[in-house]
């Protein structure tokens, strides 16, 4: 038997027991059974309106399964009793901030930490508050400002891979794709699971230009998730540049049969891959999806001129370029085939 089973025992016995009921959320919270404990700390807050303790771990399994608006309700309500409940205000905003509303986050955040420093010191400040006040920053574009919490937080819990993650984010979008590589492989090494890790060093190594490595990385993604339509595409990108043509056009194919959200893309990178292998017929099919769906794609024009040149229809081919100089007056291999279409003549 368990502590669980022991606790169970003496409820059995004696309903009123009110720390045998706390004492059993407290073990489910630490098995993670967090919807068992919300029904025991649930029978506290009936036992006694009262209880901030038990309102407050019902909070944060709410929080563990989901239920972001019921544990908000609850911070609240202890934030009423006890006003200068500093975790009140710190898992509030973390509530917030996993509902993606940022500013509201932002708000109790900086509550937590005017209230902690005040009351305890800065050296208590939680490494989840600056994780997700990096979030919040994240969301304003402040990436300085999120850089600089996550390297707080990180200094606090190195072990903590969502903060490696998210610093390796921010490098990303600095261009700074070396050091956002190692950041991942640090997420990745403490969560071996975490899918937008591989995904995310998948893109920095493509910014590198080092394909295969990425081509691993998005099959890594594929192998987590099958389904995860962006590694598909990437992965299909890897491939077009490593000239793998056919494995290439495969993957975006089945990208386009599930409706992917760059579809203009999608159909321009399969048509390229036909134009490749000189199925120019297949190609032309594809830019014209591409150009329905997007009127203004001088690339997709340019390739359907290409095709259309291979095939022998110069006319055609001609008025493709006019339209991709039309759009893009400084594309400098357009004017060359126009060129060399009308040399024929």
């Amino acid at each position: 038997m368990n502590a669980i089973d022991y606790f169970n025992k003496t409820i059995a016995l004696n309903r009123s027991n009110i720390e045998a009921y706390y004492n059993k959320g407290i073990c489910l919270i630490k098995e993670k059974k967090y919807d068992d404990a919300i029904i025991e700390f649930t029978k506290l807050i009936q036992f006694n309106q009262d209880d901030m303790d038990s309102y407050f771990n019902k909070a944060i399994c709410l929080i563990n399964v989901g239920r972001f608006e019921e544990a908000i309700a609850h911070f609240k309500k202890i934030i009423q009793v006890q006003p200068e409940n500093v975790f009140a205000y710190l898992n509030k905003g973390i509530a917030y901030s996993k509902m993606k509303k940022f500013d509201l986050a932002l708000c109790d955040l900086n509550k937590y930490y005017e209230l902690s420093t005040k009351k305890y010191n800065a050296k208590c400040i939680s490494y989840e508050f600056y994780y997700h006040r990096a979030l919040c920053y994240l969301n304003r574009n402040d990436v300085s400002y999120a850089l600089s919490d996550l390297n707080q937080s990180i200094s606090i819990n190195p072990k903590y891979s969502n903060s490696h993650f998210k610093k390796g984010y921010c490098l990303l979008m600095l261009n700074n794709f070396d050091n956002a590589i190692k950041e991942f492989d640090v997420s990745i090494s403490l969560d071996k699971r975490n899918l937008e890790a591989y995904f995310n060093k998948g893109i920095a190594l493509v910014n590198l230009k080092r394909f295969k490595e990425a081509l691993e990385m998005f099959d890594i993604c594929l192998s987590l998730s099958s389904n995860d339509i962006d590694a598909m595409y990437n992965k299909g990108l890897c491939l077009m540049k490593l000239c793998a043509y056919k494995q290439a056009i495969v993957l975006f194919q089945k990208v386009i049969d599930k409706n992917y959200f760059n579809l203009p893309d999608a159909h321009y990178n399969c048509g390229y891959c036909y134009n490749k292998i000189y199925m120019y017929r297949e190609g032309i099919i594809n830019f014209n999806k591409c150009i329905k769906l997007s009127s203004d794609h001088y690339s997709a024009y340019y390739q359907r001129g290409i095709a259309l040149m291979s095939l022998g229809d110069l006319e055609n081919a001609i008025l493709e370029f006019n339209k991709v100089i039309c759009l893009s007056p400084d594309f400098c291999d357009a004017y060359y085939l126009k060129g060399k279409c009308l040399m024929a003549f």
